[in-house]
């Protein structure tokens, strides 16, 4: 099969090989490799961290971070998701926008969070990636550089 998937499918379809009846989240994805099931185990596919929040609809993926920096790439054509199609396609950025919205809206609060300064890296590598610039801060240690070689 071709449809959209994730690595949580991966766990609920090796519980139902052990007939397990656990609710994972993910999809079963037997039927689909057997031909039992035709078409997508998922319509959207959703991700959230920290300030990031990503879906990913058929052929494209709408990221946005913080509200502020958002971007569509077509992954058919653009895989390396380096053009930003976004105000080429305003319908479908609100529609994008609109279901991860919804999504967001039944989440529940994170039971666990980073500490601050890998929060502020992980903000920078999607700002850097989302604008198409090499990621220059990989960890913590690596603001304390950066602010040393502005002070100079």
């Amino acid at each position: 099969f071709s449809g959209l998937s994730s690595s949580l499918d991966i766990y609920q379809t090796v519980a139902s090989l052990w007939d397990s009846k656990s609710q994972l989240d993910g999809v079963d994805l037997l039927p689909y490799l057997f031909d039992d099931k035709q078409g997508d185990p998922h319509q959207n596919l959703f991700w959230r961290k920290d300030d990031m929040a990503t879906i990913r609809s058929g052929k494209y993926k709408y990221i946005t971070l913080q509200d502020s920096l958002t971007v569509m790439y077509d992954l058919k054509d653009d895989l390396s998701e380096s053009n930003n199609i976004k105000d080429d396609h305003i319908d479908l950025t609100r529609n994008m926008q609109s279901a991860l919205s919804d999504w967001e809206s039944e989440l529940i609060n994170p039971i666990w969070l980073e500490p601050e300064p890998w929060n502020i890296v992980t903000r920078r590598i999607y700002s850097d990636l989302m604008q198409n610039r090499p990621a220059l801060i990989r960890e913590p240690g690596d603001l304390d550089h950066l602010s040393k070689a502005r002070m100079h």
